[in-house]
Protein backbone atom coordinates (compact mmCIF):
# COMPACT_ATOMS: atom_id res chain seq x y z
CA UNK A 1 0.00 0.00 0.00
CA UNK A 2 2.98 2.09 1.02
CA UNK A 3 4.41 2.07 -2.64
CA UNK A 4 1.03 2.62 -4.21
CA UNK A 5 0.79 6.11 -1.87
CA UNK A 6 4.51 7.04 -2.88
CA UNK A 7 3.80 6.11 -6.23
CA UNK A 8 0.57 8.45 -6.61
CA UNK A 9 2.00 11.44 -4.59
CA UNK A 10 4.34 11.24 -7.31
CA UNK A 11 2.43 11.72 -10.33
CA UNK A 12 0.42 14.50 -8.18
CA UNK A 13 3.83 15.93 -7.49
CA UNK A 14 4.48 16.09 -11.88
CA UNK A 15 1.25 16.53 -13.11
CA UNK A 16 1.45 19.91 -10.66
CA UNK A 17 5.14 21.16 -12.06
CA UNK A 18 4.27 20.15 -15.61
CA UNK A 19 0.64 22.10 -15.32
CA UNK A 20 2.93 25.32 -13.90
CA UNK A 21 4.55 25.50 -17.54
CA UNK A 22 4.05 27.91 -19.91
CA UNK A 23 0.96 28.50 -21.46
CA UNK A 24 0.76 28.86 -25.41
CA UNK A 25 -2.83 30.33 -25.44
CA UNK A 26 -3.11 32.36 -22.08
CA UNK A 27 -6.55 33.88 -21.62
CA UNK A 28 -6.35 37.51 -22.43
CA UNK A 29 -7.70 39.64 -19.52
CA UNK A 30 -10.60 42.23 -20.49
CA UNK A 31 -7.56 45.39 -20.50
CA UNK A 32 -5.73 43.02 -23.46
CA UNK A 33 -8.68 42.40 -25.44
CA UNK A 34 -9.44 46.25 -25.08
CA UNK A 35 -6.68 47.43 -27.00
CA UNK A 36 -6.88 48.28 -30.92
CA UNK A 37 -9.11 49.91 -32.59
CA UNK A 38 -13.13 49.79 -32.51
CA UNK A 39 -16.08 50.79 -34.30
CA UNK A 40 -19.38 52.13 -32.91
CA UNK A 41 -22.64 51.68 -34.02
CA UNK A 42 -22.55 55.76 -34.33
CA UNK A 43 -19.53 55.61 -36.84
CA UNK A 44 -17.29 56.80 -34.45
CA UNK A 45 -13.76 55.19 -33.85
CA UNK A 46 -12.02 54.22 -30.32
CA UNK A 47 -8.32 53.35 -30.31
CA UNK A 48 -7.19 51.89 -26.94
CA UNK A 49 -3.28 51.90 -26.82
CA UNK A 50 -1.38 49.56 -23.91
CA UNK A 51 0.08 52.33 -22.31
CA UNK A 52 -3.43 53.83 -21.17
CA UNK A 53 -3.60 56.74 -23.91
CA UNK A 54 -6.58 56.42 -26.39
CA UNK A 55 -7.98 58.53 -29.62
CA UNK A 56 -11.66 58.62 -30.30
CA UNK A 57 -12.51 59.92 -33.91
CA UNK A 58 -16.06 60.85 -35.47
CA UNK A 59 -16.65 62.52 -38.58
CA UNK A 60 -13.22 64.30 -38.99
CA UNK A 61 -12.58 65.45 -35.61
CA UNK A 62 -10.30 63.53 -33.06
CA UNK A 63 -9.55 63.59 -28.81
CA UNK A 64 -6.78 62.21 -27.11
CA UNK A 65 -7.37 61.12 -23.79
CA UNK A 66 -6.76 58.03 -21.26
CA UNK A 67 -8.15 55.23 -20.06
CA UNK A 68 -8.37 52.78 -17.02
CA UNK A 69 -10.29 49.51 -16.62
CA UNK A 70 -11.47 48.61 -13.15
CA UNK A 71 -13.39 45.40 -12.88
CA UNK A 72 -15.89 46.23 -15.39
CA UNK A 73 -15.94 49.91 -15.05
CA UNK A 74 -14.18 51.34 -18.24
CA UNK A 75 -12.87 54.91 -17.37
CA UNK A 76 -12.01 57.74 -20.01
CA UNK A 77 -10.84 60.94 -19.21
CA UNK A 78 -10.10 63.90 -21.67
CA UNK A 79 -8.67 66.93 -21.01
CA UNK A 80 -10.58 70.18 -20.13
CA UNK A 81 -8.79 72.18 -22.96
CA UNK A 82 -8.47 69.39 -25.21
CA UNK A 83 -12.33 68.51 -24.87
CA UNK A 84 -13.55 72.14 -24.94
CA UNK A 85 -11.52 72.52 -28.42
CA UNK A 86 -13.22 69.81 -29.82
CA UNK A 87 -16.53 71.04 -28.41
CA UNK A 88 -15.44 73.77 -30.63
CA UNK A 89 -14.59 72.47 -33.47
CA UNK A 90 -17.66 70.88 -33.27
CA UNK A 91 -19.93 74.11 -33.27
CA UNK A 92 -18.10 75.54 -36.07
CA UNK A 93 -19.32 72.43 -38.23
CA UNK A 94 -22.81 73.79 -37.32
CA UNK A 95 -22.78 77.10 -36.36
CA UNK A 96 -20.73 80.34 -38.60
CA UNK A 97 -18.22 81.60 -35.20
CA UNK A 98 -16.74 84.15 -37.77
CA UNK A 99 -20.18 85.41 -37.04
CA UNK A 100 -19.82 85.57 -33.39
CA UNK A 101 -17.76 87.63 -30.89
CA UNK A 102 -15.14 85.79 -29.01
CA UNK A 103 -16.90 86.11 -25.65
CA UNK A 104 -20.59 84.73 -27.71
CA UNK A 105 -18.41 81.85 -28.64
CA UNK A 106 -16.56 81.58 -25.09
CA UNK A 107 -20.42 81.37 -23.92
CA UNK A 108 -21.50 79.23 -25.96
CA UNK A 109 -18.75 76.79 -25.17
CA UNK A 110 -19.31 77.41 -21.53
CA UNK A 111 -23.05 76.51 -21.69
CA UNK A 112 -22.27 73.25 -23.60
CA UNK A 113 -19.47 72.11 -21.30
CA UNK A 114 -21.80 72.93 -18.36
CA UNK A 115 -23.33 70.03 -19.69
CA UNK A 116 -20.82 67.73 -18.98
CA UNK A 117 -19.75 65.43 -16.47
CA UNK A 118 -16.88 67.40 -14.40
CA UNK A 119 -13.24 66.75 -15.63
CA UNK A 120 -14.06 65.48 -18.43
CA UNK A 121 -14.00 61.91 -17.08
CA UNK A 122 -16.88 59.30 -18.69
CA UNK A 123 -17.65 55.78 -16.78
CA UNK A 124 -18.78 52.96 -18.92
CA UNK A 125 -19.90 49.26 -17.55
CA UNK A 126 -17.97 46.44 -20.02
CA UNK A 127 -20.95 44.27 -20.08
CA UNK A 128 -18.76 41.69 -22.28
CA UNK A 129 -15.62 42.13 -24.73
CA UNK A 130 -14.48 39.30 -26.96
CA UNK A 131 -11.48 39.30 -29.62
CA UNK A 132 -14.28 41.03 -32.36
CA UNK A 133 -17.38 42.65 -29.97
CA UNK A 134 -17.51 45.04 -26.86
CA UNK A 135 -20.67 45.54 -25.24
CA UNK A 136 -20.86 48.65 -22.61
CA UNK A 137 -23.57 50.52 -21.23
CA UNK A 138 -23.49 54.00 -19.68
CA UNK A 139 -24.54 56.02 -16.43
CA UNK A 140 -28.31 56.14 -18.51
CA UNK A 141 -28.57 53.00 -19.17
CA UNK A 142 -27.84 53.15 -22.94
CA UNK A 143 -26.29 49.94 -24.53
CA UNK A 144 -23.24 50.44 -27.24
CA UNK A 145 -21.99 47.82 -29.31
CA UNK A 146 -18.46 47.87 -31.16
CA UNK A 147 -16.60 45.74 -33.57
CA UNK A 148 -12.92 44.86 -33.49
CA UNK A 149 -10.98 47.18 -36.69
CA UNK A 150 -7.79 45.04 -36.30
Amino acid sequence: MKPTIGFLMMVGLMVGIVGCGDDNNPVKSDEDLLVGTWSFEDGSLATFSSDGTLIRSEEGLEIAGTWSLTGDKLTITYSENDFRELVKEMLAAEVDLSELSDAQIEELLDEVMAEDPPGMVFVVTINSITDTELITTDEDDERDVATRQN
